[in-house]
């Protein structure tokens, strides 16, 4: 990794952190580049502004959690593991992992300028192909679109993996199987 990429990487681990913290509108650049341990002008040589350095944040997380998915996925196929228990297993446990990431998506989300909530539909709509193609697998049957179950499945899942890895990580198994069973039946139509 060159100089530049650390540094840019390093001042995107900070702001995710002071993001998480702080909120985005209460957050600054200075707190941000002192927890990079640069200087504020570095971080504005990387990053136009505040705004810019957040978004970057959510499109590399969605990226992220988008490419965790569908490597599990492939690694699962081999296990005969139901694709939609990959999809609630592999969230919670990238949720885990990237508890600031998850912070700073949710708080903010429902905060987020006009502007932005475009672009935030198109980061989404990655994370909603992979949703609308386990559907497709899982055998959902459902009066609901597969579009809005795919909808439904994101918030959901975002929502309980969430909270589980907040307030309750030592039951992360038991959401998971919990989670699953709840979407197969919900999907079946039985009630």
């Amino acid at each position: 990794m060159i100089k530049k990429d650390k540094t840019r990487g390093n001042i995107l681990k900070a702001a995710e952190k002071i993001f998480a913290r702080d909120g985005f509108s209460t957050a600054s650049i200075d707190d941000i580049a002192a927890l990079a341990g640069i200087a504020k002008g570095t971080v504005y040589y990387h990053f136009k502004s505040k705004d810019e350095l957040f978004f970057e944040i959510v499109d590399k997380g969605i990226d992220q959690l988008a490419e965790r998915i569908q490597q599990k996925l492939k690694e699962d196929e081999l296990l005969n593991k139901s694709p939609l228990y990959t999809l609630v297993e592999a969230q919670f446990l990238f949720f885990k992992e990237r508890k600031d990431f998850c912070k700073v998506l949710f708080s903010e989300l429902w905060r987020l300028k006009t502007k932005w909530r475009r672009d935030i539909y198109i980061l989404k709509a990655k994370y909603h192909q992979i949703v609308l193609d386990i559907i497709g697998k899982s055998k959902l049957n459902s009066d609901t679109s597969p579009n809005v179950l795919a909808d439904y499945i994101f918030w959901l899942v975002s929502m309980v993996s969430l909270n589980t890895v907040l307030y309750d990580p030592g039951h992360m198994q038991q959401a998971i199987d919990h989670l699953q069973a709840f979407i197969l039946r919900s999907g079946s139509g039985n009630k």
